[in-house]
């Protein structure tokens, strides 16, 4: 009797071990492990150029997990939704990617730098960033027609040219996109920025506005000769000569009224500029003899720069605090005034001419040419030294500059 009662506890063992197992209710569930521990930019740091274009990508898996994006400072790098970057002036940002809890972020610097517009290679039109030239037109010679850029901005990112190509049309390059203003020998002068909107004058005073959407219109049509345009808050300022019968004399117009300025003889306004309420601008009278003066105005009153002795042509003009620049030649030779006097003069036997100064961070820029015998080199000074020069090959000649 005692074998057969230790025969069936041994058979009910593993009829106990099943029965228990056979509960849902007693399964216990492993935690699950997280999906991610971190996640991995391609790049930690990255250097740009103003108007350069870069995409960050995450090399980590994350499957169809959504990136969100974003910049520490949207004014200097713009971060898209899929990563993509544009570099809008100098300076630092961060950027970061979000993955649920997780980031990862990469260090852009984006480097000064120094746009300069004119032509190369016998008139063709063309830009030099940081040095290095980008050709907006390149077979314009070989049929007998010259193009050039007088002007450059830089607004949102995108790099806008303006001025003259190939069969005589007024022009501004978006980039290397071109936008016809006009034809019959037209051509942009100046450029000037308003929130995201490009102003361009144009030779015979037509005033253009091109939208952020690219859409083109004609908001000014003076019928007069313009050569600078100049936006101060909400005033646009154009300069140029006014044409009464047979008499031409110089003229700025505030939002298309006009201010006559003090003048004696045949004289051009060249430059525009607007610091506390005042305007300032600068031209040349023609005295005849091959003798041409200098002159600038402070709203309307005028002031000789040079006295008819010598041949002075003025093209720039900037206002710094109380300080007033004014650049171009003097006998041939490049130069800049200051308050009147004599700033920085090439040295003898340098012919050439400053097209255009601006003032940045403190710092005085200038852009202009060289003639050397048969040949012509642009050239970049700051605070008188120079700064950059073209290729000798290239045959470049600098009209403008732009500094982000």
């Amino acid at each position: 009797m005692i074998k057969l009662m230790r025969a069936f506890s041994f058979l009910a063992i593993p009829l106990l071990v099943f029965a228990c197992g056979s509960d849902d209710n007693d399964v216990i569930e492993e935690p699950e492990e997280p999906w991610l521990e971190a996640i991995e930019l391609d790049l930690t740091t990255l250097t740009l150029e103003v108007t350069d274009t870069d995409t960050l990508t995450v090399i980590t898996d994350i499957d169809d997990s959504t990136v969100v994006w974003e910049s520490s400072d949207p004014d200097v790098v713009k971060v898209g939704e899929e990563g993509g970057l544009l570099a809008l002036k100098s300076g630092t940002a961060t950027i970061t990617a979000s993955v649920g809890g997780l980031t990862a972020t990469c260090d852009v610097i984006v480097d000064l730098t120094i746009f300069v517009g004119g032509s190369a290679r016998e008139f063709e039109a063309a830009y030099w960033k940081n040095g290095e030239i980008n050709y907006l037109t390149i077979t314009g010679n070989s049929e007998g027609l010259y193009s050039w850029v007088n002007n450059i901005k830089v607004l949102n990112g995108h790099l806008y040219a303006g001025g003259i190509k190939l069969e005589q049309h007024s022009i501004i390059w978006k980039d290397f996109e071109e936008i016809i203003l006009g034809d019959g020998y037209q051509e942009v002068k100046e450029m000037a920025t308003m929130q995201n909107e490009i102003y361009a004058v144009i030779n015979n005073g037509n005033l253009f506005k091109l939208s952020e959407t690219d859409e083109l219109s004609l908001i000014k049509d003076e019928a007069h000769t313009a050569n600078s345009i100049y936006i101060d808050k909400d005033d646009i300022y154009v300069g140029g000569i006014t044409q009464y019968g047979n008499e031409s004399r110089p003229a700025i117009w505030k939002n298309g009224n006009e201010l006559v300025l003090d003048y004696d003889e045949y004289t051009w306004i060249t430059d525009v500029f607007v610091s506390q309420d005042i305007f300032y601008a600068c031209g040349y009278e023609n005295l005849g003899a091959g003798v041409v003066q200098a002159r600038y105005w402070e709203n309307t009153v005028k002031a000789n720069l040079t006295e008819g002795s010598t041949k002075a042509l003025v093209k720039s003009i900037v206002v710094d605090d109380d300080d007033i620049y004014i650049a171009g030649s003097l006998n041939h030779r490049p130069a800049v005034w200051k308050n009147g006097e004599v700033f920085f003069y090439a040295e003898s036997g340098i012919e050439g001419s400053i097209a255009e100064i601006i003032m940045h961070d403190g710092n005085l820029y200038a852009a202009g040419g060289l003639d050397l015998g048969t040949n012509s080199v642009g050239v970049v000074w700051k605070n008188g030294e120079e700064i950059f020069r073209t290729d000798v090959f290239d045959q470049g000649y600098i009209n403008c500059i732009e500094i982000k």
